[in-house]
C-alpha cells in the first residue's frame, strides 16, 4: 500500500472549501495574502478545529469566521488536500 493525494490538479484540491465535508487528518493549507504561495499548514481535528505549529509552540485552532483568533485564519484559509491510501497494484 502507498500513500496518495486525493485525484484531480492541485488547484481542484484546493477548492475543498465545504469545511463540513472534511475529515480529520485532511491537511488545511493557508496564505499571507490572497495571491501568495502556501505559507502554513495545520491538521483537522474535526469540528471546525485544526492543530498547526504557532510561534508559542503546537496550538489548536477553531477555523471560523466567528472565532475572534479562528477570524484571522478564515481570512488566510486557501483550501485542503486529504491523503488516502492506494492498494498496491498487482
Amino acid at each position: 500500500m502507498f500513500w496518495s493525494v486525493n485525484p484531480g490538479s492541485f488547484a481542484e484540491q484546493m477548492c475543498l472549501w465545504d469545511i463540513h465535508n472534511y475529515m480529520p487528518g485532511d491537511i488545511l493549507t493557508f496564505r499571507k495574502s490572497s495571491k501568495g504561495a502556501v505559507s502554513h499548514v495545520g491538521l483537522y481535528l474535526g469540528d471546525g478545529r485544526f492543530i498547526h505549529s504557532a510561534s508559542g509552540g503546537v496550538q489548536v485552532s477553531v477555523l471560523s469566521p466567528d472565532d475572534p483568533y479562528g477570524k484571522w485564519w478564515w481570512q488566510r484559509w486557501a483550501g485542503a488536500r486529504r491523503i488516502v491510501a492506494v492498494p498496491d497494484a498487482q
